[in-house]
């Protein structure tokens, strides 16, 4: 959907067409940035709203409308852009953790336990993005997106307590190989 000819609001990629589509900075002038869904007097309408969140509001309505062919491509397609949209793009940090698999582990089973613990226990805590896994030989990579950097921070602290689902996770880690590191987003293209 992206299209950097038309402008979108910055903060749920509505096209801005119509001076009525745009919303209001302080003292009512019109914003240059937000529509009229998004930015009134100067504030945001959902100004705790994450970015995941957004998403999640605006994916139906694009599907529905025929942009996207149903909510799960809308999804995907908005977290390729969203990072960098204007509202979203000053947050954003990535938690960077290489490791290798424990000897002997299965990498289908691995990935497996990655989704599961993807859909029940990551994508569940405040602030998270998506999650890419990559692997070269022995040698894998995780990118954990966050919105903020307070977010990547809280995740790679929290142990969660004893939970069967990154338990199950974690065994297939050669634990001594794990390192992790929390990088800003310096920028997006």
């Amino acid at each position: 959907m992206e299209n950097t000819n038309q402008k979108l609001c910055q903060s749920c990629a509505m096209p801005l067409e119509k001076p009525e589509d745009f919303g209001t900075e302080a003292g009512g002038v019109p914003s240059e940035d937000y529509c009229v869904h998004c930015r009134k007097d100067g504030k945001f309408e959902m100004p705790d709203c994450t970015m995941k969140q957004m998403i999640d509001f605006c994916a139906p309505y694009c599907a529905e409308m025929g942009v996207y062919p149903d909510v799960e491509t809308a999804r995907a397609d908005m977290l390729g852009y969203f990072p960098r949209m204007k509202r979203w793009a000053k947050k954003n940090a990535v938690l960077l953790i290489s490791y290798k698999l424990a000897e002997g582990a299965c990498a289908e089973a691995f990935l497996l336990a990655a989704e599961k613990t993807n859909n029940e226990v990551l994508s569940k805590k405040k602030g998270f993005i998506s999650w890419k896994m990559l692997a070269d030989g022995d040698a894998w990579v995780d990118l954990v997106t966050w919105e903020t950097m307070d977010d990547a921070m809280a995740a790679a602290q929290d142990d969660g307590g004893p939970n069967p689902v990154t338990e199950a996770f974690c065994s297939f880690l050669d634990h001594g190989s794990l390192k992790h590191q929390i990088l800003s987003v310096a920028k997006s293209f």
